[in-house]
């Protein structure tokens, strides 16, 4: 599955990973799981490196927006 860099407003000084097995364009809202919550982020694009492993990484609960035309 493919790793996507989101922006969440909050405490946090750089973006989290999150995967997703679909393709989210960059500039889409998503929510993700943060904790026992849901909060909406902002897709920055796909990425292949992440700081934390792999097992840990949480998949995208919905995209917001949808670019499709």
């Amino acid at each position: 599955m493919p790793l996507f860099q989101i922006s969440v407003p909050g405490p946090w000084w750089h973006s989290l990973t999150y995967r997703s097995d679909r393709t989210i364009p960059t500039g889409a809202r998503v929510d993700v799981p943060i904790g026992r919550a849901m909060r909406r982020g902002v897709c920055l694009g796909d990425t292949s490196q992440s700081l934390c492993p792999e097992t840990s990484i949480r998949t995208v609960a919905a995209v917001v927006d949808d670019f499709s035309a």
